[in-house]
Parts: structure tokens; C-alpha cells; sequence
């Protein structure tokens, strides 16, 4: 993506940011990351990728 920046943090962790239009492709990018994914910003994405854990953990009750 043109906008994007990728940032190398201490111990392999990076930071990513990019200029989006829509969450959908990014959020299939942050969920493949599994439990090593944080979302730092902005808020609605944080959310958007905690309804999805939601409904993940809800799919595992029997």
C-alpha cells in the first residue's frame, strides 16, 4: 500500500500504519496474527477486531 509504514520495534514487533479506506482487508491481515496482534488506533478498529474475538470465542460454546 503507498501509504504505508513499517516500523521495527525491539524483540521483532513492528508498527504498522497506512492511509485505508475501508477495514475489511486490514482487519483479515490483523486476525491472522492471532493473539500477537495489538491494535493501538484508532478506536473503532479496536473494536471492530474485539467483535470479532467476541464472535470467534462465541462459535467455540458447545
Amino acid at each position: 500500500h503507498e501509504s504505508q509504514v513499517v516500523e521495527k520495534q525491539k524483540y521483532g514487533s513492528l508498527i504498522f500504519k497506512a492511509e485505508i479506506a475501508g477495514t475489511e482487508e486490514i482487519k483479515f491481515w490483523i486476525l491472522r496474527w492471532g493473539k500477537d496482534a495489538v491494535v493501538l488506533k484508532p478506536d473503532s478498529l479496536r473494536e471492530e477486531i474485539r467483535k470479532e474475538a467476541e464472535g470467534i470465542l462465541n462459535n467455540l460454546d458447545p
